[in-house]
C-alpha cells in the first residue's frame, strides 16, 4: 500500500483565495473531521494525520490503471 500525502502548502495554495466561512466536504460530503495529530518528523519532514471519524472502503482508486 503506497501512502498518499501532500504538502500542507500545497493544501492551502488550494484553499487560497476562499473565504474563512466556506463549507468544506470530504470524501461525498458523508466523512467528518475527528482530529487532526502530530504524527511528528518520522524520517524527513513532521508529519500531520487528518482522522475521519467514519470508517470507509476504498473501492476505486482513480489514479490506477485498470
Amino acid at each position: 500500500m503506497t501512502v498518499k500525502t501532500m504538502l500542507l502548502s500545497d493544501l492551502l495554495e488550494q484553499l487560497a483565495g476562499h473565504p474563512a466561512g466556506t463549507l468544506v466536504t470530504f470524501g461525498s460530503g458523508d466523512l467528518s473531521v475527528l482530529r487532526v495529530k502530530d504524527r511528528g518528523p518520522v524520517a524527513g519532514p513532521p508529519v500531520l494525520n487528518i482522522e475521519f471519524a467514519e470508517l470507509y472502503r476504498i473501492t476505486l482508486d482513480p489514479n490506477s490503471p485498470d
